[in-house]
């Protein structure tokens, strides 16, 4: 009997695809990434939030960017977890690294609201593991979204007293 070696186990993306960098596809790509993780049954509030970041992912690509080729996007799930990986060839990140996602300074009362700078705060508070990179003339960008959020959301009605 021979020691063989095991073979290494890669998990294979549960959903994988390219768009090119345009808000209708992002757009498009958005709505078929929220029908696949519906139909296989992650609850709602996971789905909102991978939507949410992912949205401002693309969304930051397609205006800041400017990527000339289509983006890649990888979602590989584990039981708890969907680890998300998005490629493009656009603009570095200024400094070659990530926003701090602060909050920007307004007062409550202004009308209208900013518009922007929700972003990287958003994307950093729903979102886990951030890791970007610029290798070969792309940007590399991965995160971590945890699942089964809503187990640890809910609330128990407080008891009644006699």
């Amino acid at each position: 009997m021979t020691n063989r070696p095991q073979p290494v186990s890669v998990q294979s993306p549960f959903l994988q695809f390219t768009l090119a960098c345009t808000f209708m596809d992002a757009r498009l790509a958005l709505k078929r990434v929220r029908a696949k993780l519906e139909r296989v049954g992650i609850g709602k509030k996971d789905v909102d939030r991978v939507e949410i970041v992912l949205a401002e992912v693309l969304n930051n690509i397609v205006e800041h960017a400017h990527a000339e080729e289509p983006a890649q996007v990888t979602i590989i799930r584990s039981p708890n977890k969907l680890n998300i990986v998005v490629l493009d060839n656009g603009g570095p990140m200024p400094d070659g690294d990530l926003p701090c996602g602060q909050l920007a300074e307004y007062a409550i009362e202004q009308d209208p609201l900013p518009e922007g700078g929700f972003g990287w705060f958003l994307i950093r508070d729903l979102a886990n593991d951030l890791e970007y990179s610029r290798r070969e003339g792309k940007n590399h960008l991965s995160f971590v979204i945890n699942l089964n959020t809503e187990a640890h959301a809910s609330c128990q009605p407080a008891a009644k007293s006699p």
